[in-house]
């Protein structure tokens, strides 16, 4: 199963996070999609190197977006997710948060985590 694949069925198995957003997107939200909206991708993929080379291993960052009319709900169920993605069999090295105020083109709150995970 590819990381993308395990991160969309460790959201999508969170009872109470997928009964918060509805449908959880990859890389891109349908037009008109009714917040609160949640979308991920993956930003990058890093070879884990050691001093004998390349592993099997590769530290990935994924990005999760939430958006609401509402920054505090924005906020919150990022922070859902990221605890859904805690609570699977992913190994989590790091998470970052980062607001980004209201975004003009869908006149929604977007909250983002990058999330930095080690994956064979």
């Amino acid at each position: 199963m590819s990381l993308e694949s395990e991160v969309y069925a460790a959201l999508n198995g969170d009872a109470s996070f997928k009964a918060a957003v509805g449908t959880i997107y990859r890389i891109k939200a349908i037009d008109n999609a009714s917040a609160p909206v949640a979308v991920f991708q993956t930003i990058s993929e890093i070879p884990e190197l050691t001093l004998t080379g390349v592993t099997s291993t590769e530290r990935s960052v994924i990005q999760l977006d939430l958006y609401d009319a509402k920054a505090s709900l924005a906020k919150s169920l990022c922070r859902d997710g990221v605890a859904a993605l805690i609570a699977s069999s992913l190994v989590i090295d790091e998470v970052t948060y980062r607001s980004l105020g209201k975004e003009v083109e869908t006149d929604l709150f977007r909250y983002m985590a990058d999330i930095s995970i080690f994956y064979n």
